[in-house]
């Protein structure tokens, strides 16, 4: 053995003395001269390849730290404590990775770091975990199904319902003690105020459906166990939850509230701010603020690219300027046609009240005002009714400006879009006179209408006319027939058609075309205050008619006071200074009223006597009209101003006698039994008509 290891190692020196001589061969083979063919030592091993070899040049080792990447599996915890849990709950439905890393029990750390990171929000109150927690305020899912829900969630059932759940898993909590065969104790169940199952459901507590099935399971879970002792700890425990989940939903709700309210706010100031951006890249294309205030035909338009959360991006700006210039266009265009028609209304409204203000000063009526007492330059004072009807009652009969703009003195050479302040006002002081002859020629045309209106059915004729004013003849040269035919207080007008029945009675010239509640007003003048719409105040024949029964009625009053042709000014003037002296109760009334009054008593009359009524009672009830204009007494009475006041005695003994006298004017009882023919408030009488026959029985001649 040691002879052929000796050998071995004398081969290998041969062997290795060979190899550098070779390489030094090839080495002088280099420098040009042709190599030599090497002597083969006999014994020596042949060489098998003639290919040559590099030198090795080894490399110093290397050290290599190792357990370098021990913490990158940390790495994403890390990370997800810096996020929102919003964010990881998204991340939760990344896959199934980040899901299982997430929501295994050792991350509960991570989610409150993450809930740490949201200013304001509650710690993650008993009974939910923490991803529970996240998903209930910040997914925008069901709870239940998982489908899209974007209704905001209930802090108090701790959910997020979409509409179908709302709709079949809510119960009304007050139903609760009936609820299935055995019912539920209330106190042990979630409830809310706060969400309901749809709009037109009632407003009340709701709960869980679910979770009152879970209560249930549970409560037989302990019955067939037979536990009391823990159903009853079960049920004390299940209260103080409740109790404590009731406070923390408080403090849940007030973050709710809180985190609506700022991303409210955060959407207000983001589309300012967008659109502040807009208006300056608008301002520095030409445009003007001006042409930045839209009309509501454009604005809609407007708002809709505006609210475009991608024009701010200068790719989607470029594209979206034509469009927004054409918008622009669109406006500047309405915007000028605004102006001019604003300035012709201007000029239009100049003219017409340039020719109300002659129609003022040429008030055809004055004298007659003047006669009983009321002062056109002080009609506050002198004509004490409210602001409204003094404009109607002292107006100067005026049309309207459609009608005043077709007078020949205007429409002969005026075109509305050469209208000016100064051309108008010097074209009407040339044509005065004849605006103020249109102005009478209109005024005898509409006083000709109404008074055919009357032709027919009243007995006056032209020539019995007489117009008195406090016992003295209207002696006026420029009023016609006409006009003292329409002053007279008996000449009364009712609007055609009319909403109310019976109608109000209306004089001339204080005839409207509308209820007087539908009147629009707007500024204060002379006669009081005048109508935003001309039309309401310009007096059309066509809506007027005769008003026959309150014609009647004034005759019959005017004709007991020894007034019979007195204008209808010198009764207003009076004001409420009239009563009915047919009502036992009477109110102060004015002279339109007190007209009013009979006309509706009369219509009341009328429709009791078309009723079929029911006999109540073997003695007849006598039942009169005491407003009956045939019948004998005072119709009325001009009262004057009551001052002072009544003790309660006096005036309890005056309702008693007016009783009285009522009971024997309308129901013929001559002999008057308190608490059978009247009572006091509050008297019930069982079977009254039994009463009434068995006083009758017993008193045949009363």
């Amino acid at each position: 053995m040691k002879r052929k290891v000796a050998s071995k190692r004398v081969n290998q020196r041969t062997n290795s003395d060979h190899v550098a001589a070779v390489q030094e061969d090839l080495l002088e083979g280099s420098s040009g001269s042709p190599p030599e063919q090497p002597e083969v030592p006999v014994g020596a091993k042949r060489l098998r390849s003639s290919r040559t070899y590099a030198p090795v040049i080894q490399k110093p080792p290397r050290r290599v730290s190792r357990g370098g990447l021990k913490d990158i599996m940390n790495i994403p915890v890390e990370i997800a404590s810096h996020l929102e849990p919003a964010d990881l709950v998204v991340l939760t439905r990344t896959n199934r990775r980040f899901r299982a890393m997430l929501l295994q029990v050792s991350s509960k750390e991570v989610w409150r770091h993450a809930e740490a990171n949201v200013p304001g929000l509650p710690r993650c109150p008993r009974g939910m975990t923490e991803p529970r927690y996240a998903a209930y305020l910040f997914s925008k899912h069901c709870t239940l199904c998982g489908c899209s829900a974007t209704s905001r969630p209930d802090p108090y059932l701790r959910v997020r319902l979409c509409a179908s759940c709302r709709q079949f898993r809510l119960v009304d909590h007050s139903t609760l003690s009936t609820y299935g065969t055995l019912g539920v104790d209330k106190t042990i169940i979630f409830y809310s105020k706060v969400i309901k199952p749809n709009k037109s459901s009632p407003d009340c507590a709701y709960s869980l459906v679910d979770e009152i099935e879970a209560v249930l399971e549970t409560q037989r879970k302990f019955i067939r166990e037979d536990d009391e002792e823990g159903l009853f700890n079960w049920v004390c425990n299940r209260r103080r939850e409740v109790a404590v989940a009731q406070e923390d939903a408080l403090r849940m709700d007030h973050f709710i509230k809180s985190a609506e309210a700022f991303a409210t706010r955060q959407s207000i100031w983001e589309k300012k701010e967008k659109r502040r951006i807009i208006i300056e890249r608008l301002k520095a294309l030409g445009w003007t603020d001006d042409d930045m205030i839209f009309d509501d035909r454009v604005a809609k338009i407007w708002n809709r690219l505006m609210d475009n959360e991608q024009l701010v991006l200068e790719d989607c700006w470029v594209k979206a300027v034509p469009s927004i210039c054409d918008v622009l266009n669109q406006q500047r265009e309405l915007r000028i046609g605004n102006a001019e028609c604003k300035r012709l209304q201007t000029e239009i409204q100049h003219l017409y009240d340039r020719v109300i203000y002659v129609a003022r000063i040429t008030h055809p009526f004055r004298s007659i005002l003047n006669s009983v007492g009321i002062d056109l330059t002080r009609p506050l004072e002198t004509f004490p009714y409210s602001p409204e009807e003094r404009c109607i009652s002292l107006r100067n009969p005026f049309p309207s400006f459609e009608v005043v703009i077709t007078w020949e003195p205007f429409a002969s050479d005026i075109e509305f879009s050469d209208l000016n302040r100064e051309g108008v006002d010097k074209l009407f002081n040339a044509r005065r006179a004849r605006i103020e002859n249109s102005l009478w020629n209109w005024r005898s045309g509409v006083e000709r209408q109404l008074v055919e209106k009357f032709e027919n059915s009243s007995a006056l004729t032209p020539s019995d006319i007489v117009l008195t004013a406090k016992g003295k003849a209207v002696v006026e040269p420029e009023l016609s027939l006409d006009t003292l035919f329409l002053l007279r207080a008996d000449t009364v007008f009712k609007q055609s058609p009319s909403s109310r029945s019976p109608s109000l009675p209306q004089f001339y010239p204080g005839l409207v075309s509308v209820n007087f509640e539908e009147m629009d007003w707007t500024y204060q003048t002379l006669e009081g205050y005048r109508s935003r719409n001309s039309d309401h105040l310009a007096i059309n024949p066509s809506r007027h008619e005769a008003y026959i029964e309150a014609h009647t009625i004034a005759r019959s009053i005017l004709a007991q006071m020894g007034m019979p042709n007195a204008t209808h000014f010198e009764l207003l003037a009076m004001g409420r200074n009239f009563e009915c002296a047919r009502c036992p109760f009477a109110v102060n009334l004015t002279w339109s009223s007190l007209i009013h009054h009979y006309v509706v008593e009369d219509h009341i009359w009328k429709t009791w006597q078309m009723k079929s009524t029911p006999k109540l009672t073997q003695y007849p009830i006598v039942l009169r009209n005491t407003h009956d204009l045939s019948t004998s007494g005072p119709l009325a009475r001009i009262i004057a101003d009551k001052n002072g006041s009544e003790d309660s005695s006096s005036v309890e003994e005056e309702v008693e006698y007016q009783m009285v006298i009522h009971l024997q004017d309308a129901h013929d009882i001559s002999n008057v039994v308190e608490n059978l023919h009247y009572g006091y408030e509050g008297l019930e009488i069982d079977d009254w008509g039994s009463v009434w026959d068995a006083f009758y029985d017993d008193h045949p001649s009363v």
